[in-house]
Formats: C-alpha cells, structure tokens, sequence
C-alpha cells in the first residue's frame, strides 16, 4: 500500500516459497498470541452484518414423544404437615361452604437456620484412694481443650474455606448473619491449624494407601507459597486424592510421595521426570499427544506432508482406543485383539522423521520413539486410563483456589491446604459428605482416625459355622 511502511523484512516480503521460515515464525506467533487473549479475555463474538440475527445454539434433545415427564424426587420423610382451609369464598365471600373429599398435595423443600448453642461442661474432681492423689475425667468428644469455640462451627469453617472457597471476612459475617456466632477473622486461620494436627494422621494414610494402590494418576501445576514459585502436586486414583505442595518439580518429589518405586501402574504426562521413575508401568496420557497434534494442525496445516503425517497419527490413536473399548465390551476375541495389538506397536516404527527437513515432525517422532512402550499400556490393563483426565479434574479445584487466593502466605498455610483438600477430595471420592467427615476427625482426635472415616476400608468378611 502506497505512504504506509512495513515492518517485514525485504527476505520476507518478497519470498514466495511454500516453506518460507518466516512465514512459519508469524504462524507460530500469531497463534500464541490469538491463544493468550482467549485464556485472558475469551473468546470474541463474530460480528454480524446489519439485519442478521446471531444463530442461536440448538436446543438440547429432551424426552421421546410418550415418555413420562421428569418431576423432583420427593423424600421418603415429611417432618410436618399444613392444612390449606378457607372459611369463605374468594370468588362471592359467601360462608356457605362444604368440604369435598378430593385433595391434592404440593411437598416444598426448605431449611432451618440453625442456632446458637451454648454448653457448659463442669468438670468434677475425684479423689482415687489408690493412688491418693485428685484426678479428673478426660474431655469429652464434643470438647475441645482449651477452646470456645466447638467442632462443628471449627469443622464447617475450615469445609467452606477449602471446598466452597469462602474467605475468612465473609466467614465471620456469614457465621454471625445465619448462627449468630460472633468470631474474630483473626481466629479462623487457628481453626485451621488446629484441626490440621487432627487431620495430618489421615492424610499419611492416604499417602500409605496411595502407594499400594494397582494404579495412580499424576499432574502438577504451579503455585505461590509467600509470592515465590511453588509446584502443587496431585496423585489420584478413584478413590484416593492425594495434594503435596514442594518447592522442586524433580523425580525427588514422585519418589518422596509414591516410594522408590512405585508396584502400580503411573498415568502421566509426556513430563521428563517420569522417564527415570520406576515403577510396574506407565501410561503416558494420549490426550496430551492428540492436543499437541492439533495445535500444529493449526500452524503447518497447509503443509501436504505434515498434515498427512499428523492425520494418520490421530487416526492411530483412535484405532487404539476403539480397539480397548472393543475389547472391554467383549465384541472381539482374544485372538483378534492380541493380533491388532500387534499391528497398532510395529506402526510406531512408520512415525519417525528422517528428514531434516521436516522440523516440526521432529519433535514429536522423538517422542513417540522414546515412549513407544507406554503408549498402549491402557490395552493390557482394563482400569487403566489412556489419559490423565481423572488427575486434571482432581487439581482443577486447587487451580480454582490459586485464581481466587493467588496461593498460600506461608508453609504452615500449604501444609494445611495440601491436608485439607486431600481429605475433601478423597471423601467426595467416596460418596462422603466432607463437612461430617471433618467433624468425625475431630471427635476421634484422641484415638487415631482411620481411613474408613472417609469410606475406605475392608469389610470383615461373614464366616459360616465349620469353616475358617
């Protein structure tokens, strides 16, 4: 354009191969920044011409023609039953009415704001003629040393700090608004570490129940512990959430949680650190593989070559894991899978670049190279997932809490977040309500609280009379 300067380079500019590097470096630009401003900003709306309606998504699909329709599920209980009378007529206000025998019941769902209760524990002094000396009875349960405050306000504090992301201004105002218990801010975060050195046994058996377990999941994400780099930690299985927060994102940190080595199976990442753990197996997460897939899809899809190249590596994914879904719906023989197997391992071989012209390809060939053998663990092994989406939505609430809280003040504050998520996660895991199984930690704070607070545990098996 005439009277406007570019700032392109004279190579670039009048360059017209197909491979120019230039060109390549402004796609690859371009849609780092197009992916930065939707992560920031969202996604813009397309503007519409003048006159044209935006289309409208379609509607979701509800119930065949002839299926009942869906009503709320009304609860077994009714705590209380209400007579709905008149003595006049709304339509002549005459009085002279007669009661039919037909009725009709509407069930409504509310709730009871609790109140304040106050209790006095008196203590009594004995005197034991044994050994002549003045004892007193332990506290009770519902007691806590030392304390005005009780379990149940302390256990829902610290349930709606974690788990619904409250802060500690709104708690005191939400405490005093709905159970007119008045609170200091400055005393909630000592609810916390107090039920923190109830909770730290049960979070070790977490970690000892983890590293027994015939698989496990692992992701990582960033966090800020005193405004300085910090790695959170997430090692899950279905039943079992585990949250470690560590400065290092080493092998350290993986042998430190899940032992020197580990007798399960590890789902991950393509991360280097998991290259030199041992461990029974790994599954690296082919969701990874297939996001980075389309990502250079959108860069070099103009390329004939690289498209064809990332097209029919997708396409062998999903062979893979039609074939394990197969497989688990008993649609093939064994036979048949073992063969396709078979098939699915010696095309990793057809993956590799050796041209270096190709540099794009070069990278992820490497990759599947190196990874060949955990690629299609998740065939051999029925529990095991071929991605790592279960860890991803474990440590999304923590990803929420960073975004809300921008980390932890100090380590006694990471601490407790690592105990207290670990805790919450494992019981939602479970079908546990976790502010019940808070309060029962601490009712148990004198004995040592088990794994089955949180619906883990081996039932006793029943044995019949003549038998061991």
């Amino acid at each position: 354009m005439p009277g406007v300067k570019s700032n392109a380079s004279p190579a670039q500019e009048s360059c017209s191969c197909p491979n120019c590097p230039y060109k390549r470096k402004a796609a690859i630009l371009e849609y780092e920044l197009k992916e930065m401003r939707e992560r920031y900003w969202g996604r813009k709306r397309k503007k519409l011409d003048v006159g044209q309606e935006e289309a409208l998504p379609p509607k979701k699909r509800g119930a065949p023609k002839g299926h009942p329709a869906w009503f709320r599920k009304i609860g077994s209980k009714i705590d209380d039953w209400v007579d709905v009378i008149m003595d006049r007529c709304p339509k002549c206000q005459g009085k002279n009415m007669t009661r039919c025998k037909e009725t009709w019941d509407h069930v409504q769902e509310d709730i009871v704001l609790p109140q304040l209760r106050v209790t006095c524990f008196r203590h009594y002094y004995y005197w034991c003629r044994d050994c002549h000396e003045i004892v007193e009875p332990e506290n009770p349960p519902e007691e806590l040393p030392r304390s005005y405050i009780g379990p149940i306000a302390k256990s829902l504090a610290v349930w709606m700090k974690y788990d619904i992301k409250i802060s500690d201004e709104d708690l005191k105002r939400l405490f005093e608004t709905l159970f007119s218990l008045k609170l200091a801010t400055a005393s909630i975060p000592g609810f916390r570490n107090q039920l923190a050195r109830y909770g730290i046994s049960v979070y070790e058996q977490i970690q000892g129940a983890l590293r027994q377990s015939p698989y496990a999941h692992s992701d990582e994400t960033g966090w800020k512990v005193r405004g300085q780099n910090r790695w959170l930690w997430n090692f899950s299985t279905r039943r079992l959430a585990l949250v470690h927060i560590d400065p290092s994102r080493k092998l350290k940190v993986v042998k430190q949680v899940l032992g020197e080595t580990f007798q399960g199976i590890l789902i991950a990442d393509f991360l280097a650190v998991y290259n030199k753990y041992k461990a029974k197996a790994i599954q690296r997460c082919l969701v990874h593989l297939l996001r980075e897939i389309k990502k250079m899809l959108r860069i070099w899809g103009d390329d004939p070559f690289i498209k064809r190249y990332l097209e029919s590596l997708k396409e062998w994914v999903r062979q893979a894991r039609c074939l394990a879904q197969e497989y688990r719906k008993r649609r093939i023989t064994k036979k048949q899978f073992a063969r396709r197997k078979k098939h699915l391992l010696s095309r990793i071989t057809d993956f590799e670049i050796t041209t270096a012209q190709k540099k794009p390809l070069v990278r992820i060939a490497k990759r599947l190279i190196r990874h060949r053998h955990e690629l299609l663990t998740f065939l051999d092994h029925p529990q095991v997932d071929c991605d790592n989406n279960h860890a991803e939505r474990q440590i999304r609430p923590n990803v929420l809490m960073r975004k809300i809280t921008f980390g932890n003040d100090s380590e006694r504050g990471a601490q407790n977040h690592a105990i207290f998520m670990s805790i919450i996660q494992t019981a939602k895991l479970n079908g546990r309500s976790p502010p019940e199984v808070l309060r029962e930690i601490v009712f148990k704070r004198n004995k040592k609280p088990s794994l089955r607070l949180l619906g883990i545990g081996k039932k006793k098996a029943r044995t019949r009379r003549g038998q061991g």
